[in-house]
């Protein structure tokens, strides 16, 4: 897919998939799979399965000069907070508030640690990192280290 648009990349990746159709207003969803129709799913069914496809947040084990930590995707609303703070750098900021060391809920950074990760140098391992949480998050991050 290396001289596709994102347009036909998902196009590719979503042929033969059939979307749902509506039967009824305010009724039930139809849906199918590979040998036929499914039951209908009601209103509540297919809320409840788009809410619990939806809250599995990905966690990224990553590796910065040797040393390996979690990084756990963040909900929509702390996205937007962290790039609403427009005296902070975004990437940087997604780094502290989302990285844990591996294993367990103990944070690896402080706020506190925003001014030394900001002055520490562009490596390529720190590239990486951010191009690694962009894709997670599906960010261009190229379009907005140039903003």
């Amino acid at each position: 897919m290396a001289n596709t648009t994102k347009s036909e990349e998902l196009q590719e990746s979503t042929a033969g998939i059939v979307p749902p159709v509506i039967t009824e207003p305010g009724s039930v969803i139809a849906h199918t799979a590979g040998n036929g129709a499914l039951p209908p799913l009601t209103l509540e069914e297919l809320r409840a399965r788009f809410f619990e496809g939806g809250a599995k947040a990905k966690i990224l084990k990553m590796d910065w000069n040797g040393i390996e930590f979690d990084w756990r995707q963040p909900t929509i609303e702390e996205t937007q907070k962290a790039q609403d703070e427009e005296d902070q750098n975004f990437m940087v900021t997604l780094l502290i508030r989302h990285s844990y060391m591996s294993g367990t809920d103990q944070k690896l950074f402080t706020n506190d640690d925003y001014d030394m990760l900001v002055k520490m140098p562009l490596s390529g391992e720190f590239q990486a990192i951010v191009r690694a949480i962009g894709q997670t998050m599906d960010l261009k991050v190229e379009e907005k280290a140039k903003k």
